[in-house]
Order: structure tokens, then C-alpha cells, then sequence
């Protein structure tokens, strides 16, 4: 009969059948994520070229834009912005290691940051603004040392690893500030969803392409 006819070529060829959908599926998958990811959020309008960063954007921000990445040098860029616009004080110190003549040949140099006003409830500054203060004056609400946070790291494991979670945590704050503030990107970069379902495609064509591969070797064996 028909029925039995067709039952019978699938079982034959149920293999190649998969793999013919799996390659058209994966095909209109990458056109549909071209589109809502490139396509759909495309700018508008003709670029004009600046010799100044656009909107006074700070230095993080512009970095950020440039790069297309966070650096090790956004944040004391920040901090000199923050100085600049009168939030904070920076003032270089030293912490002497050996007393005697030979002290200053081996004094540790670092950093102070000190509080001028009052940063967590100004609207005025970003919200990344506000997370870096309020990370950098956890332990003393009024001043920030680079010397007395390695002395920190180095005595307690759970400094040593909150303290760059939580500038992680700015980090991430700072690309949505970006995005949300700019449109400079095509593709967003807190665009999760988009970047998990595309890992999601790329383990699902591995693993299918794998399963097709054992079932047609199985078949030529048996």
C-alpha cells in the first residue's frame, strides 16, 4: 500500500530527512537573527563626523563607544572626570615599608580618593557613576584608598572577590548606560537573549550534526 510504502522510505532515509531540516532550519535561523539583529536595528540618518566626543559624553562612555569593549583605563578616567566635575579629590600617597635612610627607596605608592559630595541620591550623575562611588567608598564613606584596598584583598578572600564582582557589576551597568544613552550600537551589547539563542543553534547543529553522522555510520555497518 501507499502507507506502507512511505513508512518503509522514511525508515530508509529518516537520516537524510533530518539533515535536509536541520540545514534549511539553520539557514532561516541565521537570516531571521541577520534581521533583528543587524537589520531591524539599523541606524538612520548620515553620520556626521565630530572632532568632539558627541553629546560631552564621559571618558568611560567614549571609550566604550571606540573600543567596543571596557579597559583597564575606564575607571581612573572616571575618577579624574568625577575630580574634574568637583565630586571627589585625588591625592597621591605613600605608605613608607622601611624606616631609616632607605625608607623612600621602597615606599608603596597608590592612590586616595576623597569624597567632596554627596554622589547616591544625584540624579545628575549616571547610574555606572553612582555604582563606581559606591563601590569604591564601601569600607569608608568618605575616602577611598588604593594602598588600604590591597591591604584588604590581601587579608580577606571575600574582599578579594567582591571587589571585582562588583566593578564587573559597573562595568555592565556602564555598557547599559551606553546604549541606552547614545544608540551607538547595532547590536546592542546587553543584547543577552539574541546571544543565548545563537549558542543555543550553534550546540544544536553540533550535537544533530553528531547524532546524523552515528546513525548513517550504524547503517552502513549493519
Amino acid at each position: 500500500s501507499t502507507g506502507a510504502y512511505w513508512l518503509d522510505w522514511f525508515k530508509l532515509n529518516y537520516a537524510y530527512l533530518l539533515a535536509a531540516i536541520i540545514v534549511i532550519g539553520s539557514i532561516l535561523f541565521d537570516v531571521i537573527y541577520w534581521y533583528f539583529t543587524e537589520r531591524f536595528r539599523k541606524g538612520r540618518g548620515t553620520i556626521i563626523p565630530e572632532y568632539e566626543p558627541p553629546r560631552k559624553l564621559p571618558p568611560a562612555m567614549a571609550h566604550l563607544i571606540v573600543k567596543e569593549r571596557t579597559g583597564r583605563t575606564i575607571w581612573p578616567a572616571t575618577i579624574v572626570d568625577l575630580a574634574v566635575r568637583g565630586y571627589v579629590k585625588i591625592v597621591k600617597e605613600k605608605q613608607e615599608r622601611l624606616g631609616g635612610i632607605l625608607g623612600g627607596m621602597f615606599d608603596a605608592e597608590g592612590y586616595r580618593v576623597e569624597r567632596l559630595k554627596e554622589f547616591r541620591s544625584d540624579e545628575s550623575l549616571r547610574k555606572y557613576e553612582r555604582q563606581l562611588l559606591a563601590t569604591l567608598f564601601e569600607f569608608d564613606p568618605d575616602v577611598f584608598s588604593t594602598i588600604d584596598l590591597k591591604k584588604k584583598m590581601q587579608a580577606s578572600a571575600s574582599v578579594a572577590q567582591s571587589f571585582p564582582q562588583r566593578m564587573e557589576a559597573a562595568a555592565k551597568t556602564l555598557c547599559r548606560d551606553t546604549e541606552s544613552e547614545t544608540g551607538a550600537y547595532t547590536v546592542p551589547l546587553s543584547m543577552g537573549f539574541w546571544k543565548i539563542v545563537y549558542g543555543a543553534n550553534v550546540l544544536w547543529r553540533v550535537f544533530a550534526t553528531l547524532f546524523i553522522t552515528l546513525i548513517v555510520f550504524s547503517d552502513e555497518i549493519g
